[in-house]
């Protein structure tokens, strides 16, 4: 259940168009390893494109925000899933003994 909810938020968070400034978009990527040479591969915005929010006032487009979000939670769900595995690996192993 817990990971229907989580689907959930993260489906309503695609649905819902947040705005974030440069600021926090480079705080966000420095915070979470993240290059921004990395996000425009993984995102396929073209890294000049990337290069030159912020400047001369341009605007990030409207989708970092939401992108962001998803990819972070994308990764936690990963995670968790590596760990349920391995837990559930170990007790298939606990009850073979």
């Amino acid at each position: 259940m817990q990971f229907i909810n989580s689907f959930l938020l993260g489906y309503n968070l695609i649905k819902k168009v947040v705005f974030m400034d440069t600021k926090e978009f480079k705080q966000i990527l420095k915070d979470n390893k993240l290059s921004l040479k990395e996000f425009s591969r993984l995102s396929e915005v073209p890294y000049n494109t990337c290069t030159q929010w912020g400047r001369d006032n341009r605007p990030l487009a409207p989708w970092v925000k939401s992108w962001i979000d998803l990819y972070l939670k994308i990764n936690q769900l990963e995670d968790k899933l590596k760990r349920y595995e391995t837990l559930e690996e170990t007790i298939k192993a606990i009850a073979k003994d």
